[in-house]
């Protein structure tokens, strides 16, 4: 067999090697091709596509699987509320990693409170000062350039309404109140030049109104106004006084850049209470009720303590303030306890009865500024010069009178 293979095989290469080009040798039409591909050669290309194709199923299990979880991740919960996914078509899985710490827009709001807060209360602690003649501490953030200000808009508005019933200078009422003026002013000066670093010397004038109102005020900058109704109740010139130099106390306790530093203060509590969610008409209304009202009522209670050592410095009888204060509430005295206790919750000024017992407590040392400033002498001296001229001028200094009881 192998023989005859042999000689077929040396044929079928000599046929060949004399066939023309582009024929098949005589000897190989109709015989079938003995050189055949080995049983072992066909076993490994099966394998190398089998494997190719096992490799390109695994490709497109692959994909589908990163497209489903891009799907996911698209209409899962934002990221600060669960893990982050594997990025679309990345091959291979990435470790699950929290993702950094984000806070809630509930945390986020009281973190700008917090904030907010611990600022604004740096800036009130270095805005605190005190008043030179009680030591009351107060938040006080207004120069007096903007006080003075404040003060030249509240006269120009107050001439307005009241301009045309201003009284001149040389009549009696206006007479009057002025050298009073004049007498408390003269022992103000110390206490005009403390009232701030720098400040100019305040350029006092006076006006009276003739008006049935009971009323008297001071403004930044030294305006001075005096209400024809409220000369009355006075009696005299202690009582008179007794109102003006309260009303000059407020200035130079600098009360009105007091007060709208206040309104500061009340506005960014209300706007922090707001962002925490509270009602803004209540937390007004709680402020008003806790800060505002009770800051009057303190300022109101410093000018009466200021006022009630100045009259008596000027040589006017400090007992006398007691028994204005209770001609000014002869209407209340007669309300019950019940009205007053809300009056003293719900007023800018502390009740009269109030007022006169604070006074009592505070007439010891305003006696003692009265002795030290020689007013004993003078009202000798204005008591022999009544008594050789038959008047007394009701701008000398009188003898002090009894207390009231």
């Amino acid at each position: 067999m192998l023989r005859q293979a042999a000689r077929r095989s040396a044929r079928g290469g000599a046929a060949r090697a004399f066939a023309p080009p582009g024929r098949t040798p005589p000897t190989l039409r109709g015989t079938a091709c003995l050189t055949t591909t080995p049983r072992r050669a066909r076993g490994d290309d099966r394998r190398r596509r089998t494997e190719q194709e096992q490799l390109l199923i695994d490709l497109l299990r692959q994909g589908a699987r990163d497209l489903q979880r891009a799907r996911a991740a698209r209409a899962a919960p934002p990221p600060s509320e669960t893990y982050r996914s594997t990025p679309p078509y990345a091959y291979g899985h990435a470790p699950h990693q929290a993702p950094p710490s984000q806070l809630t827009p509930r945390q986020q709001q009281l973190t700008i409170v917090l904030v907010l807060a611990g600022a604004g209360g740096v800036y009130y602690i270095c805005h605190l000062q005190q008043v030179p003649e009680t030591g009351r501490w107060r938040f006080l953030d207004v120069s007096i350039t903007d006080e003075d200000k404040l003060g030249r808009q509240s006269y120009e508005q107050t001439m307005q309404t009241y301009g045309n019933r201003v009284l001149s200078s040389w009549s009696p009422d206006a007479v009057r109140v002025r050298k009073v003026a004049q007498r408390i002013l003269d022992v103000c000066g110390d206490l005009d030049r403390a009232r701030a670093p720098g400040a100019p010397p305040t350029q006092w004038n006076i006006h009276v109104i003739a008006s049935p109102e009971k009323n008297a005020f001071a403004l930044p900058g030294g305006s001075i106004f005096v209400f024809t109704g409220i000369l009355p109740v006075c009696q005299n010139d202690d009582g008179l006084a007794t109102v003006l130099s309260h009303e000059i106390a407020h200035v130079l306790a600098r009360h009105p850049a007091e007060k709208m530093s206040g309104f500061t203060v009340v506005y960014a509590l209300g706007l922090l209470m707001d962002m925490l969610g509270f009602d803004i008409g209540l937390s007004r209304m709680a402020l008003n009720l806790l800060m505002s009202l009770p800051n009057s009522r303190a300022m109101e209670s410093e000018a009466d303590h200021i006022g009630l050592n100045i009259m008596a410095k000027a040589c006017f009888d400090p007992s006398q303030a007691i028994a204005f204060w209770q001609r000014m509430g002869g209407g209340t005295a007669r309300q019950g306890k019940l009205a007053e206790s809300a009056q003293s919750l719900l007023s800018t000024h502390p009740v009269d009865s109030k007022r006169v017992q604070q006074i009592q407590q505070w007439l010891p040392s305003a006696e003692q500024a009265y002795d030290g400033s020689g007013c004993a002498q003078r009202s000798a001296f204005a008591g022999t010069a009544a008594s050789l001229t038959g008047s007394t001028p009701f701008s000398m200094p009188r003898t002090r009178a009894a207390p009231a009881p």
